[in-house]
């Protein structure tokens, strides 16, 4: 009697036909089909689904621009998507992918893809350190200065709203990727907009210091919000938990104490979040000024 095939040769002899029409659809259909992409890819076997990979920026251009929906549901599954490819293997496909949705012109995706873009560059970090003589240490550390130097371009830029946005994906890269990685590639430029001469640009640097409220919500019990902002108590179990999470080492440095410190006088808006690390900094002077 025959053996039954293996259940991903029947995935990809049976449906990947199927599926090549369908992501070719109307946007109607093509949607129903994006929702589901990563459960689809995790099925196929390696070499099958790279090869649908690199046409996933090609059909995110071809959409109506209006459908932002789309590339919401492309978004949300960026943590997904880019492990499923080989790491050696992954920048080349997905990055312009990952890059268009972080700059896309509808805050909710741009926001849904910062998880993603923090997980690929982990990814890819992770990768130098097992690397094989079929992809060098030397490889990954050329796709890992690659992706670096494109986002960092993003807070040198003169429109502030892209210093914003790179603000914001520091908060992920900050939480997904080690400490040694961060420090070397995003710190400066936090420094250096904690001083922009805009002030909505230095209130989103204050919520970046002060952003740890949430995700000890998010690490200790899963959910995440809350109707009144958090306060840090300085009491020994709260300074335990602010040392345990990825804040810890960066606000015990002496540059970003600085930055406290400038920023602890500064405009209503910023000091109304700089004053949660009050009892860290009980020698720094938190004053909200109008400007």
């Amino acid at each position: 009697r025959k053996s039954k095939k293996p259940e991903r040769s029947i995935v990809e002899e049976e449906l990947a036909t199927v599926f090549e029409e369908l992501i070719q659809d109307v946007e109607a259909v093509q949607i129903g089909v994006i929702t589901h992409l990563a459960c689809f890819l995790e099925l196929l076997t390696v070499p099958c689904r790279a090869s649908y990979l690199p046409i996933l920026p090609d059909i995110l251009h071809s959409t109506n621009p209006f459908n932002w929906r789309l590339r919401q549901s492309l978004a949300k599954q960026l943590p997904e998507l880019v492990m499923l490819p080989n790491p050696d293997a992954l920048v080349a496909p997905l990055f312009p992918l990952v890059m268009a949705l972080l700059q896309d012109p509808v805050a909710a995706v741009r926001k849904d893809s910062y998880r993603g873009t923090a997980r690929m560059l982990y990814v890819l970090h992770e990768g130098q350190q097992t690397a094989t003589d079929s992809a060098t240490p030397e490889t990954f550390k050329g796709q890992v200065d690659h992706v670096v130097c494109t986002l960092n371009r993003l807070y040198g830029v003169v429109n502030f709203q892209q210093r914003q946005l790179w603000l914001e994906l520091c908060v992920e890269l900050l939480k997904e990727l080690p400490k040694s990685l961060f420090e070397e590639n995003f710190l400066d430029g936090i420094i250096a907009l904690a001083a922009d001469p805009v002030v909505n640009v230095r209130v989103v640097v204050s919520e970046l210091l002060t952003d740890w409220a949430p995700y000890l919500l998010e690490r200790d019990s899963g959910v995440l919000g809350s109707s009144e902002p958090a306060v840090l108590v300085a009491d020994a179990e709260s300074t335990t938990a602010i040392t345990t999470t990825p804040w810890g080492w960066l606000l015990a440095r002496e540059d970003i104490k600085k930055c406290v410190t400038a920023l602890a006088q500064d405009d209503f808006d910023v000091y109304s979040n700089m004053k949660r690390l009050q009892p860290l900094f009980p020698n720094v002077v938190f004053k909200g000024i109008s400007c």
